[in-house]
Order: structure tokens, then C-alpha cells, then sequence
């Protein structure tokens, strides 16, 4: 996982932005390479087993850190790395070739990293991976990218204000604090000092939502709903997570500790769905458990997850 700092004004997205000019010196070992361009910009990359062909370009050995200066003023420093110069996708020379560098850094920070901004209002990407974002003071664009990103801000949750945008459903407005007044899109959490908010509430923050729901006809409390939402994201899957709510203590309280399968597919219509079953209903879910049922058989941790998951219960 990489740690890359960025200085003030910076702008992954726009490629005008690097402003570079023509390579005028380079310097190559195999520890690493200093390139500097006509207008005093920079570029210093540090690793191991480095070589080079003919014409200076980087061609093995592996990257660690990269260290970018525009005009003289660092604009982005990036460790933690492990890049090979054999799959770079920058491959062209440094000098006039913003778009180039912009596919670089896109390669370069593909997996799940942690990115944080200086004090200038700076547009921010996380391209691909699981990806913790600190655009710090100004006014910042932040864009996870792919994956389950994070937004991180200084304060505590009271202290700001979280919108939708009226015109894009994975675009949010974060005013207040000390930090804020950011666009976030493409982003799944942001992180205050005292609590974690989940924005995918049609992915795994919702899910996690209403399976919790169901399973125990309540109102999920933060740190509980914070805690699956956390195991989901690192891989646990819906259906396990079912599991282990059928098997707590506070299920057993409501279901009882060995339900039979109609009194289990009877307590989750009045708790999930808020209703009572016809009997129909209740003999097609007791079908599916025992096996009788020629179109499915399911487990009662499946059939609690279906109950949570279904167009009913989400309307």
C-alpha cells in the first residue's frame, strides 16, 4: 500500500495541470533517476536493480518512491511502492508528455492507497483499490475511482454536512469543519474523528443495513452496523454474516433457540416484512428449507438473507 502526499493546487485529472516542458538533464543508476525539465520541473525516482536502454527510458528493476516538483515546489511524493519498469505504462520520456504521466500515475496508484492533499483547493483520484482520502484544507474535488474509497475528515461528524447532488446519485457535497467544502464522487465512506458514514446505500452499506434489520427488528446501532460494514468490505460475505446474526444471543431472544421452520418463516414475515404470511407463503418458505420445495433449497441463514434482500422488504 502506497502513502502519497500532495502539494497545493494539484490536479490528478487534468493533464494541463503538470505543465511540463522538453527534458533538458537526466540522470539514471541503479537505484534510481533524477529527470528535470526546461521549465525546472522534476521528476526523482527511487528503487533497486534499476537498468535503462539506449535512450534513458526505464525498462527493469523495481520503483519504491516518486517524487514530483513543479517549478521547484514539491506537488507530489509518493512511498511505499513497488512498481516494475517492466509494466510501466508511461514508457515515452518525461518532457512534454502530460497525458503520458497522467497514465502513469493512474498505473502507479491502481492498487489500495492512501492519499493525502495539501492546503490548496487540489482534484484528487484514487484510480483503482480500496482507497483512504485526505484532501485536508481547500476546497477539493476527491474521486475514488474503483473500488470501496474513503473520504477522511479531521472533525467529528456534527461538525459537517453531507449532501447528495441533485444530478448525480455518486456525487456528494461535504460542506463545514476546517476540511470541507469538497466534492466527492465515486466515493463509498467518509471517515469523521468519531464515526464512519456509508454513501453506497444500494452496496454493501446497504445490505449490511438490512440484513441487521432483519435480522433483529431494529434500528442497527452505529458501532454494530460500522463493524459488518467494515468485515463486508474486507471480504466477509452477506450470506456469512447472516450466520453469525442467526447464531447471536439477541436472535435466539426472538426467534428462540431451535425455531421450527414455520414458526422461524412466520416470525420473519411479522419482523422483516412487517406482516402476517398467508399460508401459501408460509408452506412455499417451509418447502424451501426442508427440501420439498422443487425450485430451491436453502439454508434459514439463506433464507433470512433473501428476506432481507428482497423487492418487498426494499420498497
Amino acid at each position: 500500500m502506497a502513502t502519497i502526499k500532495l502539494g497545493s493546487n494539484f490536479n490528478v485529472n487534468d493533464p494541463s495541470s503538470y505543465n511540463v516542458g522538453e527534458v533538458v538533464s537526466q540522470t539514471a543508476t541503479p537505484t534510481g533517476f533524477t529527470i528535470t525539465d526546461s521549465l525546472g520541473n522534476s521528476a526523482t525516482v527511487v528503487g533497486t536493480g534499476m537498468t535503462y536502454d539506449a535512450d534513458g527510458d526505464w525498462i527493469s528493476g523495481i520503483a519504491n518512491s516518486i517524487t514530483l516538483r513543479m517549478g521547484g515546489q514539491l506537488v507530489l511524493e509518493a512511498t511505499g511502492l513497488s512498481v516494475d519498469g517492466r509494466s510501466t505504462a508511461f514508457d515515452t520520456g518525461y518532457g512534454g508528455e502530460a497525458p503520458g504521466m497522467q497514465a502513469e500515475l493512474a498505473y502507479w496508484l491502481r492498487d489500495s492507497d492512501t492519499i493525502i492533499g495539501g492546503a490548496g483547493n487540489e482534484s484528487l483520484k484514487g484510480f483503482g483499490g480500496n482507497d483512504s482520502i485526505q484532501g485536508g484544507a481547500g476546497a477539493d474535488t476527491i474521486d475514488g475511482g474503483a473500488g470501496v474509497d474513503t473520504a477522511v475528515y479531521a472533525g467529528n461528524a456534527a461538525s459537517y454536512q453531507v449532501t447528495r447532488s441533485t444530478t448525480s446519485t455518486n456525487s456528494f457535497r461535504v460542506t463545514g469543519g476546517t476540511d470541507g467544502g469538497d466534492t466527492l464522487i465515486n466515493v463509498e465512506r467518509i471517515k469523521f474523528a468519531d464515526a464512519t458514514v456509508a454513501l453506497d446505500v444500494a452496496g454493501t452499506a446497504g445490505q449490511a443495513y438490512r440484513l441487521y434489520q432483519a435480522a433483529f427488528n431494529r434500528t442497527p446501532d452505529v458501532a454494530g452496523l460500522g463493524w459488518q460494514i467494515k468485515a463486508m468490505d474486507a471480504g466477509t460475505s452477506l450470506l456469512q454474516v447472516s450466520q453469525n446474526f442467526m447464531d447471536s444471543t439477541e436472535f435466539k431472544s426472538l426467534y428462540g433457540s431451535n425455531p421450527s421452520q414455520s414458526t422461524l418463516v412466520n416470525l420473519l414475515y411479522q419482523n422483516v416484512l412487517h406482516r402476517t404470511p398467508q399460508q401459501f407463503e408460509v408452506d412455499f418458505w417451509v418447502g424451501i428449507l426442508n427440501g420439498t420445495n422443487p425450485s430451491s433449497h436453502q439454508t434459514p441463514a439463506e433464507v433470512l438473507m433473501n428476506f432481507s434482500e428482497s423487492a418487498e422488504n426494499q420498497a
